[in-house]
């Protein structure tokens, strides 16, 4: 029988399910202590403030709640999201620079359609973000890896591809990257900023964990450096709720009136009820206060998780203590590849995500991440132990 029965186009047999999706559906079960997702603490999540903020919502707006909503987005929404993050940036911006997307997922899923062609050299962090990995292989570019320094990007290194390639843009997520928990320090940021500027090259800053750091100096974005050439996406996910699927994008008019026609013809527009639930929350409540107990809660995680890493894991690998975000990163020493380490850590019940799918070429095999947002003190202590123990078995069977 034919492969190819139903004529699907080639882009999507080219494409991959979501390594991390598949991973979690493995982790399902309740014995296993799942270091794997990205998912925020629920215990965090404002459920009376929102549920006092939905019922608000809809005594003051009644059935427009349920109504078709303009594309752009809830225009109080955009007005708050420009006020919080943009409206210090020294460039013409205004809420009409920002479109709403369904997360941040759908903004790079835009991205992908506006700006890549087959055959398009377009360049990421390596490793890098697995969720823009995904996003923009479905329209066949070259995808270009720029390592990471201890401090993120290297600048030089970044310098020189453009010797060889014209990339259309460059994808970064410079603060707490994902899944290094890397910050790129000021002095990197004016320098990729002045790059690109010289370059012409279109720079994607991804930020969803910035606001969520524990010791760190709060940095100036790229985008302040370099706003004609900047697109910014940001998110409620990690300091609201992930459920609402409400994130947006920020970019000069030119660019965000090319994604608008991108989401007309993705979705019309992104869920108008959780727009305007998400407006009245912001309208009743403190905002940096919830961030607040995030940031308190995930400190105390990350600490935690450093501690045992550290009465554990000193022998079998190396990592960056992150100052801010939800993830670890380790290298593992003396050869033991991540892949094997990760089936015989699911038989003991823990579960991480290993290197490989963050790397859009050459995957570095003996890297994996881990996660202490999600899990509680005490899965984190038996989780890296289990780690720690699956290490040791692997160790014994190559004796």
């Amino acid at each position: 029988m034919n492969e190819n029965r139903f004529s699907f186009s080639d882009r999507i047999l080219k494409s991959n399910r979501s390594f991390i999706r598949e991973i979690l559906k493995v982790t399902s079960h309740p014995e296993i202590i799942s270091f794997a997702g990205g998912h925020p603490d629920p215990a965090l999540f404002p459920v009376q403030d929102l549920a006092a903020s939905t019922e608000s919502a809809f005594q003051k707006y009644g059935s427009k709640l349920l109504q078709y909503g303009i594309s752009e987005g809830f225009t109080p929404l955009r007005e708050k999201i420009f006020e919080r993050y943009y409206k210090n940036i020294n460039y013409s911006l205004s809420p009409e620079n920002i479109l709403i997307t369904t997360g941040s997922q759908q903004a790079l899923d835009l991205i992908g359609k506006v700006f890549i062609n087959p055959g398009d050299s377009i360049l990421i962090e390596r490793p890098g973000y697995l969720g823009a990995i995904q996003a923009f292989s479905l329209y066949e570019p070259n995808l270009v890896g720029i390592p990471l320094e201890d401090d993120g990007l290297d600048p030089e290194f970044l310098k020189n591809v453009f010797v060889d390639v014209d990339p259309k843009f460059l994808y970064s997520n410079p603060t707490f990257q994902n899944p290094t928990g890397k910050t790129l320090p000021l002095e990197k940021r004016k320098r990729i900023s002045e790059i690109l500027k010289k370059e012409n090259c279109i720079f994607i800053e991804d930020n969803p964990y910035g606001e969520i750091r524990f010791d760190a100096e709060i940095l100036p974005s790229v985008q302040s450096f370099y706003p004609e050439g900047t697109i910014s996406l940001g998110t409620f996910s990690k300091t609201l709720s992930p459920g609402f699927r409400v994130g947006w994008i920020c970019a000069p008019k030119e660019m965000i009136d090319k994604l608008l026609i991108a989401k007309q013809a993705s979705d019309l527009h992104s869920n108008l009820l959780s727009q305007i639930v998400l407006d009245e929350y912001l309208n009743r409540y403190d905002l940096d206060s919830q961030i607040e107990k995030t940031r308190s809660s995930y400190r105390i995680k990350k600490e935690r998780m450093e501690e045992f890493l550290n009465r554990s894991m000193i022998d079998f690998a190396d990592w960056v203590s992150p100052k801010g975000g939800m993830f670890f990163w380790l290298k593992l020493k003396d050869g033991v590849r991540s892949m094997e380490l990760f089936d015989v850590a699911i038989a003991n019940n823990v579960a991480f995500v290993p290197g490989i799918p963050f790397y859009a070429d050459k995957p570095e095999l003996d890297t994996m991440r881990i996660n202490f947002s999600h899990s509680s003190l005490e899965a984190i202590e038996m989780g890296i132990d289990r780690i720690a123990e699956s290490v040791r078995e692997i160790s014994k069977i190559r004796v």
